[in-house]
């Protein structure tokens, strides 16, 4: 018999975990991660480290020790942020931090007898077949070489783009988020293979930067004038990387350059490409594919959303050798339409390749994830027609993984995807409860008693507005198309945003109880975002986007002709805006002087405005009394302002309360965060920390595994 633990309520002995004597479900994997900690509890427990105890036998993506561990501490009751049993140690891996007292066999009277489970996290594991798994063996072993070594065994097996590689040995080596910072992009590879690109952002300022590493130096460098990166791309001689920032397609020369902007796209960009013939292809939120000249010029759509299939958007474009043909996923509600797609620069046509999201790798793969695995399957770009069968690369790959890969022998994965959670916090920061759901919920609204929960999934089967009710804990799907929803003061009815019908983000009602079909509130050839609604419910705020003027708050009355009302209409961008609870205020971010501030002025007539923030903000929040003013400052910490009623309102200094563990820009989505009417505690859209994706592999010599 093993060695029993006891910890707290726990009793563990390798096999079974008990709390109070009643058996707690725990998968094989799970059990053998909590052994290795329990085992190893005077020290820190390094992720590779664990990695090699629970998966001997191959190589494993980034996520699957946090998730292992994640499935751990859920089975404890154990809390990442205030942990009694299990600590993440940054960038170092993790400790079992609670008191053990062991009991030897024979001794434990409470004890419950070993019994054989199944695996629940993996009974459905697929095993590569054994000749890939002496591959991965081997890759395995050359983990721990430090990078300076698995970078110029890398680049010696490179010798030149031109050369012909002979298989080699599998390679993998590891590039971490640089100090003091966090990624927030997958690597991409440059055409050449000599470097990799990545955003990652500052913990100090939350501001995101463009990095770059020569693949022969152990050192990645921050390139200047990029505050504010997303998504980078490669140029093809791998001279010029793009990327884009502040809602612009920007490219930028590596030696002695500064960006030069190339579009005007809008928030949330889906990806680009840059093509060997000169042009570029991007796409945007909820839109096509889109080809400019990389010196600049008018746009040109070269893919539209077919809304007869419930299209939503066409994402991450890369060019086919050809600089003609493309590949592009498209977004879909009917999963038959969604996948990835070739296209063609001309516009001539598309046609479905595969369900997955596919990266073209030389020189003739489609790259793909599903049911945890990377795959590989031949594909012809000259024919454009897949064969064979896929063939398994690695296992234990998490659903959203980034890949990126160049020069017919570079993988690069990870670093990209993470799990959001509607997670409460006190005013101090600390957490005191989550709220479950099917699917990361964005954009959250409460109901006026604070009883019901609005907001929206954007993630693939389950997209569309979500209720959830706080006082049981009930998650359910309101409607599966729209986003950012709220409900009116009178609570009879939920306001949210679709493009459902011609693409363009139109204003939704339907009755709070459901049993109605929606019908269109307000359509206008712009996008538009319901932001509030004034307290006596006479007013709908929302904003709308204009070419010419940006995004403006606008005001639906609902009464009268009911026609839109222009409220706040300038050359720069007006978001987020928040009726006082007086309804005499609003308070709202403009960018008016370079970067996003918060302001208030009279409503609904605008007048006179006050300065809130300082050195930056967004996403205001009243207090239900409305004598204080919540904002988000540009390093995520959540800023509370005192306010005395009067005319002016008579404006305090804004205070630190604690720092949001939440990913994206200010002006990301409507609202990462929501008050409770006391301003006591916070529901925030957080990023959990163990999802993080800290570092990125790159795989060298990777077509070895499918020989």
């Amino acid at each position: 018999m093993d060695v029993v633990y006891r910890f707290g309520r726990f009793h563990f002995d390798a096999r079974r975990l008990t709390r109070d004597g009643e058996p707690v479900t725990l998968g094989a994997r799970a059990c053998g991660a909590l052994r290795v900690l329990i085992d190893n509890r005077s020290r820190v427990v390094a992720k590779e480290e664990l990695a090699a105890a629970l998966w001997p036998d191959r190589a494993v993506s980034e996520d699957a020790v946090p998730q292992t561990i994640l499935t751990v501490r859920r089975a404890l009751g154990d809390d990442s942020g205030q942990p009694r049993f299990i600590a993440t140690i940054p960038r170092r891996g993790y400790r079992f931090i609670a008191d053990v007292n062991t009991i030897e066999p024979g001794l434990e009277s409470d004890a419950v007898p070993p019994a054989d489970e199944p695996d629940l996290e993996h009974e459905q594991e697929q095993e590569p077949p054994p000749r890939w798994r002496r591959a991965w063996v081997a890759a395995v072993a050359f983990v721990a070489v430090a990078c300076a070594v698995a970078s110029a065994a890398m680049f010696m097996a490179r010798r030149s783009a031109d050369q012909d590689l002979s298989p080699g040995r599998p390679l993998r080596f590891t590039q971490r988020a640089p100090a003091n910072t966090t990624l927030v992009s997958g690597g991409v590879l440059s055409p050449d293979g000599r470097s990799l690109a990545f955003v990652s952002e500052d913990d100090r300022t939350g501001q995101s930067q463009l990095w770059v590493r020569a693949l022969a130096s152990e050192e990645a460098q921050v390139i200047p004038d990029t505050d504010g990166a997303s998504k980078p791309f490669w140029s093809p001689d791998s001279r010029w990387i793009g990327f884009f920032a502040n809602e612009r397609l920007k490219i930028l020369p590596l030696e002695r350059g500064t960006p030069q902007t190339v579009a005007v796209v809008g928030l949330s960009p889906e990806g680009a490409a840059w093509g060997p013939h000169g042009d570029i292809l991007f796409a945007r939120w909820k839109d096509g594919v889109s080809r400019i000249p990389a010196n600049g010029g008018a746009p040109e759509a070269v893919t539209t959303l077919d809304h007869a299939a419930q299209e939503n958007g066409h994402t991450q474009p890369q060019f086919l050798p050809d600089g003609r043909h493309f590949l592009y996923y498209v977004r879909s509600a009917t999963p038959a339409k969604r996948g990835t797609y070739v296209g063609t620069v001309d516009g001539a046509g598309k046609v479905r390749l595969l369900a997955e999201h596919a990266v073209y790798a030389a020189p003739g793969f489609l790259l793909s994830i599903s049911d945890g695995m990377l795959r590989a399957q031949p594909f012809d770009p000259d024919s454009l027609r897949l064969s064979g069968q896929p063939t398994i690369v690695a296992a234990d790959v998490g659903r959203g993984t980034f890949l990126s890969a160049a020069g017919g022998d570079l993988l690069a994965l990870g670093g990209a995807a993470r799990r959001a959670r509607l997670t409460w916090f006190d005013r101090t920061g600390r957490v005191t409860g989550t709220i479950d759901s099917p699917a990361p919920l964005h954009n959250p609204a409460f109901s006026p008693d604070l009883r019901l929960l609005m907001a929206s999934s954007v993630e693939g089967g389950r997209e569309g507005v979500w209720l959830v009710d706080l006082e049981r804990g009930a998650p359910t799907r309101f409607t599966p198309h729209g986003t950012s929803p709220l409900l009116s003061p009178a609570g009879d009815r939920i306001v949210f945003t679709s493009d459902r019908n011609d693409g363009v983000a139109d204003v939704y009602s339907r009755p709070a109880g459901g049993r109605e079909e929606e019908r269109v509130l307000l359509r206008t050839p712009e996008n538009k975002i319901v932001n509030d609604w004034s307290p006596d419910g006479r007013y709908l705020v929302y904003v709308s986007t204009n070419a010419t003027t940006n995004k403006d708050i606008w005001l639906l009355p609902t009464f009268g002709d009911r026609r839109p009302v222009r409220f706040l209409q300038t050359a720069f961008n007006e978001i987020q805006a928040k009726v006082s609870p007086d309804g005499r205020w609003v308070a709202y971010a403009s960018d008016e002087n370079g970067a996003f501030e918060v302001y208030i002025q009279s409503f609904p007539t605008p007048g006179l405005k006050q300065v809130i923030s300082v050195n930056g903000g967004a996403q205001p929040t009243w207090r239900r009394d409305g004598r204080e003013l919540f904002y988000l400052a540009p390093d995520h910490r959540i800023m509370s302002v005192e306010i005395t009623p009067g005319t002016p309102l008579q404006v305090g200094k804004p205070r630190v309360l604690f720092r949001a563990p939440i990913e994206g820009g200010l002006n990301a989505y409507r609202s990462h965060y929501l008050p409770t009417a006391d301003g006591q505690r916070f529901l925030i859209d957080m990023i959990e920390p163990d999802s993080h994706r800290d570092s990125i592999g790159v795989l060298v010599n990777w077509r070895a595994l499918i020989r």
